[in-house]
């Protein structure tokens, strides 16, 4: 069409999920409930060159029924009916030996099903775990600015979160000691990244260097003062392949990332490293994989939680220091080109 072309396509998806818990004795009650979730999404895209622009403008319509069952009947109040427009706008140019990019869009996270359960499960004696029937799903406008330059790669971008989703803590009424985990939303919230990346090639050694930040902009309340969280995460990322004889690939990887805030949480630093050997054999058909991850046992989670009247903190460190072998073989290598493009792709990772 014109200078360029449309394509239009459609998408459904119906998911019911049950979901039944049996309490905790005395102390919790039983909890039966089932969500139907029904999406019917049409949408189109057009492409188009003018010149040296590339142009791509996108429009996805989306039609949710969202239903709540307690008990066997329907909640009203936690029932949902959602009728959303999402359009988007690519841009990409070269400026001599540069590609230049601008895109905007909308989009949409929806929440995980299990966030969504009335089911309230016990953790231990002074934190209790539960789900969120009404939680809202979240809506993300951002825009998105992107240089590449041979070998280095600087994109910088800005999102606005509404309706955020955050990890929140209430008290329980008979006894505040208590504290009940759930996920709560948040109007909302501001956030801009950037980095920067480079990779170049120097024989059969190819190293990428990557340095990201994240700004976020937030206010939240803590013992009914407000509480700045803005602030900055720095990661930095160093990756290096070495293309060695008889066609082996050997990488050693290390990650670092910052102290910073993200949403209502300060997370403390951490680090890691990894190294891994990989053949194929056969064409590609088959692989074989031996790694070694987080060989110094240093990767951790451990963050600060702020909610209102409570500050919790929680410091995970799992079993991340393992070598594995996988060993792979492709019964279909060649790729099937009747095959779908994976629609459902969302809800199954929601499931």
């Amino acid at each position: 069409m014109w200078k360029g072309s449309l394509s239009l396509g459609t998408e459904y998806t119906d998911t019911k999920r049950k979901s039944y818990s049996s309490g905790f004795g005395e102390l919790i009650g039983q909890s039966n409930d089932k969500i139907l979730d029904r999406n019917a999404a049409v949408f189109m895209g057009y492409n188009a060159s003018i010149g040296q622009i590339n142009t791509n403008i996108g429009l996805r319509y989306e039609h949710v029924a969202y239903d709540f069952y307690e008990n066997g009947k329907i909640q009203k109040d936690k029932s949902k009916v959602y009728d959303n427009l999402f359009p988007s706008l690519t841009l990409n140019f070269n400026v001599a030996a540069t590609n230049l990019s601008l895109a905007y869009n909308i989009r949409t996270v929806r929440p995980a099903y299990e966030m969504l359960s009335s089911a309230v499960r016990y953790g231990n004696r002074l934190t209790y775990l539960a789900g969120t029937p009404n939680l809202q799903p979240t809506y993300i406008n951002s825009i998105n600015g992107g240089l590449l330059w041979r070998n280095l790669n600087v994109q910088i971008g800005y999102n606005h979160y509404k309706d955020d989703i955050f990890f929140a803590t209430d008290q329980l009424d008979s006894d505040p000691s208590i504290s009940i985990n759930r996920f709560a939303n948040v109007r909302s919230r501001n956030e801009m990244a950037a980095s920067v990346s480079y990779s170049p090639t120097f024989g059969i050694w190819q190293p990428s260097v990557s340095v990201t930040s994240i700004t976020q902009w937030l206010d939240i309340e803590l013992g009914h003062k407000p509480k700045n969280m803005n602030g900055t995460i720095l990661y930095f990322n160093m990756g290096n392949a070495l293309q060695l004889p008889a066609g082996f690939l050997l990488r050693i990887d290390g990650n670092y990332s910052s102290d910073g805030n993200f949403q209502n949480r300060h997370m403390k630093s951490s680090w890691f490293m990894n190294v891994s050997l990989n053949k194929e054999f056969a064409g590609g058909k088959w692989n074989v994989l031996l790694e070694g991850n987080d060989l110094f046992h240093t990767m951790r989670d451990a963050s600060w939680f702020y909610d209102r009247q409570t500050v919790q903190y929680r410091a995970t460190k799992d079993n991340t220091r393992q070598i594995k072998l996988t060993i792979t073989y492709r019964f279909n290598h060649k790729e099937n080109r009747y095959k779908g493009t994976g629609a459902g792709n969302d809800e199954q990772q929601r499931l």
